[in-house]
């Protein structure tokens, strides 16, 4: 199974080098979004993180990255080129691993068939010797009684 790896905010200020009230504030400000929230802490996949540092030593030294504009509901939003960057990184892993999920999923499918299938042969053998069973059973009754009649007829008193 493929696992998404995670980094806390605490995490990627110790790599900064800053606070983490500082790294909070400036993930705030910016657009990044996390990958999973679990429980209270927030988790930042690697693309994500490296982007948010990058930022982060991007506006510490006042450079600038570069904007792409794009309109959404009719809303200007600008985001830089390595968060696009980031995103489309997100987007291959996610196909990757429902790629993945795929496969794991038509392969528990076949072994289902299989098991499907050789219950079926069990179950058509276990019905032959079932019926075989039950005709040796009244051959040996229907012999027992012949048997029993014979006797009785040629007994000597």
């Amino acid at each position: 199974m493929v696992k998404i790896n995670g980094y806390t905010i605490q995490q990627i200020a110790d790599l900064a080098g800053v606070s983490k009230i500082t790294m909070y504030k400036f993930i705030a400000s910016g657009t990044y979004t996390e990958t999973v929230g679990k429980r209270n802490a927030k988790l930042y996949s690697e693309t994500v993180k490296n982007l948010i540092l990058t930022d982060f030593k991007n506006k510490k030294s006042n450079t600038t990255v570069s904007k792409q504009e794009t309109v959404v509901n009719g809303q200007n939003n600008t985001y830089s080129d390595d968060y696009v960057s980031a995103l489309k990184d997100q987007i291959k892993q996610l196909q990757s691993f429902i790629d993945h999920q795929s496969e794991q999923l038509t392969a528990v499918q076949k072994s289902l068939d299989q098991a499907q299938q050789l219950q079926l042969i069990s179950e058509q053998r276990l019905n032959t010797e079932h019926q075989k069973v039950i005709e040796l059973s009244e051959f040996q009754n229907t012999h027992s009684s012949h048997q029993i009649f014979w006797n009785k007829l040629f007994k000597r008193n």
